[in-house]
């Protein structure tokens, strides 16, 4: 197999793995990450880190099955990653680690990061 669509199925695993707890028990990460669990707060739970994490990775999914789709692939996976990983970097300066969990998350989210761009760069120019 080769890199990018190795990195582009980790994206994948990446994003649909954490898209499961949100769908299946939204209280239950409310709880983790300290947010209200009233109806709205749970509905909004269940779309922005169930739906749409669940989407995203079906969206790397894809790419990782179509050379064509690789390099636009890893353009959304170094951007969505390197946004939460300068996120975390940012709240991690200012608040400090507040948790285990979001270390980990930090740390899995820099390496995927770091995947895409070694993928990416592996690709060499795009063709204009």
């Amino acid at each position: 197999m080769n890199l990018p669509r190795l990195s582009l199925l980790a994206a994948a695993l990446t994003f649909i793995g954490s898209a499961l707890m949100p769908l299946a028990s939204p209280q239950r990460l409310a709880a983790m990450v300290e947010f209200g669990a009233s109806p709205v707060g749970l509905m909004e739970i269940r779309a922005a880190y169930g739906g749409l994490f669940l989407g995203t990775g079906t969206f790397f999914l894809l790419c990782a099955g179509r050379e064509s789709w690789f390099r636009p692939g890893l353009a959304a996976q170094i951007c969505l990653m390197g946004g939460f990983v300068a996120a975390r970097a940012l709240s991690l300066a200012v608040d400090g680690m507040p948790s285990l969990m979001l270390a980990m998350l930090f740390a899995c989210e820099a390496t995927v990061l770091g995947l895409g761009v070694v993928a990416l760069r592996r690709l060499g120019p795009a063709a204009e």
